[in-house]
């Protein structure tokens, strides 16, 4: 209740005074699914996310990966949104922790940002893309895999949503058989 109550004052403070602590792990492990949405929720009120929200997120990451990938895309369409904030980044320039659980799900982890490209190639590739880039730093074989069989459906959405992931990549040898 006191969660409810805190988001509806726009407060995260919370977060500051539970990323550190022990019990922070079982408290996330005991969550249902409300109350894991619930904290979501909250932290969608976030200007940033730092290391402590992060460490948070890992927590919860690492028995529903695809939730989080959800609050991370809804964090983007946020930002895409026009919504004027004094500042507000979406999400985190570089992963500490998450993006572990999250590469552990490549398949998902591409089909769900692919599900929330609008066609805007330019501001997906520094979105959407810049996301999945994130996540798997290093190009596993399995997220190479889910990229190559986008291109095998074909589909110019398709392509230009691979192309914006590789973008991101720089031009780096591994990608090349891509």
């Amino acid at each position: 209740p006191a969660l409810v109550i805190l988001t509806e004052r726009g407060n995260t403070r919370w977060i500051f005074d539970l990323w550190f602590r022990r019990e922070a792990r079982t408290v996330i492990s005991k969550l249902d699914d409300s109350g894991t949405a619930l904290i979501l929720r909250n932290m969608m009120l976030l200007e940033k996310i730092d290391y402590q929200a992060e460490e948070l997120l890992y927590l919860i990451a690492q028995r529903m990966p695809q939730q989080v990938l959800e609050f991370l895309c809804q964090r983007l369409a946020v930002d895409e949104s026009g919504e004027k904030r004094k500042t507000y980044d979406a999400i985190p320039y570089r992963l500490h922790k998450l993006d572990k659980p999250l590469a552990a799900i490549p398949r998902e982890a591409v089909r769900i940002v692919r599900a929330r490209y609008d066609g805007d190639y330019g501001m997906f590739v520094f979105r959407g893309a810049y996301l999945l880039k994130t996540i798997f730093p290093k190009f596993s074989m399995e997220f190479e895999s889910e990229l190559l069989s986008l291109v095998d459906e074909g589909g110019d959405g398709n392509l230009e949503f691979v192309l914006a992931v590789l973008r991101n990549y720089e031009g780096q040898t591994f990608i090349h058989k891509i």
